[in-house]
């Protein structure tokens, strides 16, 4: 099981993975901590953050207790609806910089 602690490290995360077809672009790309992008992985794999917040909002993703924690450090105390919603307004945010 993993302690989940930021690194003070910073890697580019996209935001529609590129195997998924997403790009390099600055409207793909967030920075995030390097440990907070590896508990994004463990928690969703390589689900993009429309993907995430469509079956969040659908309770269609079932976690482990490993993939909990990841999740809990990534978002701490928001419901599931509150992750989806805020996923979708950095899509939206990020499309409107486009």
């Amino acid at each position: 099981m993993k302690n989940w602690k930021r690194s003070g490290r910073f890697i580019k995360h996209h935001i529609i993975n590129r195997c998924k077809g997403g790009c390099s672009k600055p409207y793909n790309l967030l920075l995030l901590d390097s440990e907070r992008e590896k508990a994004w992985h463990k928690a969703f794999f390589n689900m993009s953050f429309t993907e995430v917040a469509q079956q969040l909002q659908l309770n269609m993703i079932m976690f482990t207790s490993d993939e909990k924690k990841a999740v809990k450090f990534l978002f701490k105390d928001k419901t599931y609806n509150e992750i989806a919603e805020l996923l979708l307004r950095v899509v939206r945010a990020k499309k409107a910089r486009h």
